[in-house]
């Protein structure tokens, strides 16, 4: 990898191929769903909610400071009044946000549900709060055993599209053919390098990366590389989406087993 400086990647769309019943690569859709809210597809609506301050049975916040020392000697200066200006400003910032802002909350599970749930065990609430959570870990392992198969394909497809090469067919065959081949008995002999997943998720930290690509497989076209880096980023959004889910669904468990005690 020739560097290590590129900052930025564009997220955007990729032609799709079926691979073993699988559709891999970057759809429309998927450039939003990622590039926004990663597990949207699990129906977040249904499970999560959205509430203000009101709704949740708090006071607004005060934009005024608890304490007053504009009558204190040494606030007199002209530092120190900058300060209690700023003080003053960022407390009405603040409460404008808090007051102004909502909170997400698991749908059946607020504040005041939670309470009547500790009250009355028996209630219908708390029974509907745990069908919900077994709906929601329901949701996220179905969208993991998804991901992981997803993960599982895409990565043979990418390592098969990034090394490919021209196949020699029966007979003498043409000079990029014999290439290929020479390549491919280069590749078997150690000369040339056999790219692994490391090296790909490597090269798109890289500012020099479609270089690079073609300089480990010189029968790369402009085309191809950027296929393989579209693949590579999309491969890896994957794995953290897992990654993600797979906290989700402990918290959820745990949460679960909760509600389950009272």
């Amino acid at each position: 990898v020739a560097n290590y400086a590129c900052t930025v990647r564009q997220l955007k769309p990729l032609p799709r191929d079926s691979v073993k019943g699988i559709e891999i690569g970057t759809s429309t859709s998927d450039v939003d769903v990622f590039g926004r809210i990663p597990l949207s597809p699990l129906g977040l609506d249904s499970f999560v909610a959205q509430q203000t301050r009101l709704e949740e049975g708090l006071d607004k916040v005060s934009d005024k400071l608890p304490f007053d020392l504009k009558g204190h000697p040494s606030s007199r200066s002209h530092i120190a009044s900058s300060m209690l200006r700023r003080l003053d400003d960022d407390a009405k910032e603040y409460a404008e946000q808090a007051n102004s802002g909502v909170t997400m909350k698991m749908v059946r599970l607020f504040d005041t549900q939670l309470k009547d749930y500790v009250q009355d065990t028996a209630c219908k609430g708390l029974t509907d709060a745990v069908a919900k959570m077994h709906d929601v870990i329901k949701s996220m392992k179905k969208m993991t055993d998804e991901d992981n198969t997803y993960v599982e394909v895409a990565s043979d497809n990418l390592l098969a599209v990034a090394n490919k090469v021209p196949a020699a067919t029966s007979g003498a065959g043409d000079e990029k053919e014999m290439a290929g081949l020479r390549h491919h008995l280069a590749r078997t002999g150690g000369r040339e390098p056999m790219l692994e997943l490391d090296d790909l998720v490597s090269s798109i930290l890289s500012t020099e990366a479609e270089n690079s690509l073609t300089q480990w497989n010189p029968f790369l076209d402009a085309a191809a590389v950027e296929q393989v880096l579209g693949l590579t980023i999309d491969l890896i959004l994957r794995v953290v989406r897992i990654g993600h889910t797979r906290r989700c669904l402990a918290e959820a468990r745990d949460l679960l087993a909760c509600l389950e005690l009272l």
